[in-house]
């Protein structure tokens, strides 16, 4: 049966996140504000 792995990354550097992850998570003041697919992010 495959597994799921769960890491938890925090940067403000964006171009480490996007090697490393599928999904990023954007946080504003303690809040999720934003999920997008780390193939479709850009640095902008």
């Amino acid at each position: 049966m495959p597994q799921s792995l769960a890491v938890v990354v925090i940067s403000s550097w964006l171009p480490e996140i996007m090697a490393v992850s599928d999904r990023i998570l954007v946080a504003k003041r303690g809040k999720i504000v934003e999920e997008i697919l780390a193939s479709q992010a850009s640095e902008e």
